[in-house]
């Protein structure tokens, strides 16, 4: 298509791009340690997160469902930040490899993957930033992709060695498994409706799942490393 606008958005390579706003702004993240807020139709620079930031394009980061915040690794904790301002809103006092905003925008859940606490789900109160809950799927399996059903009811977790849990948000249970993945699970999207799970692995397949029953439905294979 036709270029609209370019831009010298970033010093250093940008990783992580997010339409907000029905795509009237874009979210750009860099190895350069900052995250920018841009408007998509003129490319002029809105705001910009610099402070205390680490590597933010290299982990996992979501935007709450409302689009005013985000949530990154910053430095030794798991920061908030207000997307129009650039301003801190919250510090956990953990960080994390991957978080994810709950549907209602109430709590944020992250996991950690490396020693010394392989594999640990925090669930954190967005208004106070208290842990709720905290829990290990598999007790020192490292974790990555994290996703929560439309209705908050359950959480999807991609664990290491390839296995999907699903768990009951509130009582943490274990509901069901999708066995498939021979590799890291890296990412993880529920359907609009809930009915469906879609991952994606290190074994380079993208599987489309039954939330309901567990079964595989589709697999998507990318022959090349």
């Amino acid at each position: 298509g036709e270029k609209r606008w370019e831009q010298q958005a970033h010093s250093r390579d940008i990783l992580g791009i997010i339409y907000l706003r029905g795509g009237a702004q874009i979210i750009t993240t860099s190895t350069d340690d900052t995250m920018r807020l841009w408007d998509a139709a003129t490319g002029e620079l809105i705001s910009s997160i610099t402070k205390n930031i680490v590597a933010i394009a290299q982990i996992n980061f979501d935007v709450s469902h409302d689009e005013r915040y985000v949530v990154t690794r910053s430095a030794d904790t798991t920061a908030i930040w207000e997307i129009a301002t650039g301003d801190l809103v919250r510090q956990f006092d953990k960080q994390m490899a991957n978080a994810i905003f709950m549907p209602d925008d109430t709590a944020v859940v992250t996991i950690y993957s490396g020693p010394p606490e392989n594999g640990i789900v925090r669930i954190w109160d967005v208004n106070t930033g208290e842990l709720i809950h905290q829990f290990a799927p598999v007790p020192g399996q490292r974790l990555w992709g994290l996703a929560a059903t439309p209705d908050g009811k359950q959480l999807a977790v991609g664990i290491f060695d390839g296995v999907i849990q699903l768990r009951e948000y509130g009582t943490w249970r274990e509901v069901r498994q999708f066995l498939g993945h021979t590799g890291r699970v890296n990412h993880l999207v529920f359907s609009p409706d809930g009915r469906f799970l879609l991952s994606a692995g290190a074994d380079r397949t993208a599987r489309l799942w039954d939330v309901a029953t567990g079964t595989e439905l589709r697999r998507y294979v990318h022959e090349q490393q």
